[in-house]
């Protein structure tokens, strides 16, 4: 693989895997149609844009903002709906709307089972 986008977006993955980020959500798709940016989307709705940058540590600065606003947010009980991390001051935070806020599995019910019948 030559194309830059592609290898940025694996370079991002390896990144993810060793952030707090990691433990926290799953990232469901990576978008790279865009120069210089890379849009994830997670397990939980978020929608969360990085920027694609010439430093070494480009991903794990980022990453940690992310946590950072997770953070906040759930302690605000409150989702991210959108967040674009390639604007380096203020980046642009969109809550989640409750209503479209995935709703978590609960566990599976087991099926009631029969009473056996036994003739005799």
């Amino acid at each position: 693989m030559t194309d830059p986008q592609v290898l940025s977006a694996l370079r991002f993955l390896a990144s993810f895997e060793g952030s707090t980020m990691a433990g926290l959500t799953d990232i469901v798709s990576v978008d790279i149609g865009r120069p210089q940016e890379i849009d994830v989307q997670t397990v939980l709705g978020s929608r969360v844009t990085f920027g694609v940058r010439d430093s070494d540590n480009q991903f794990s600065t980022q990453l940690l903002h992310w946590s950072a606003v997770h953070q906040d947010s759930a302690s605000r009980g409150r989702m991210i709906g959108t967040l674009d991390l390639s604007v380096t001051n203020h980046a642009p935070l969109r809550w989640l709307d409750a209503a479209a806020a995935p709703v978590e599995n609960p566990r599976p019910v087991k099926p009631k089972r029969k009473p056996s019948r036994r003739h005799v």
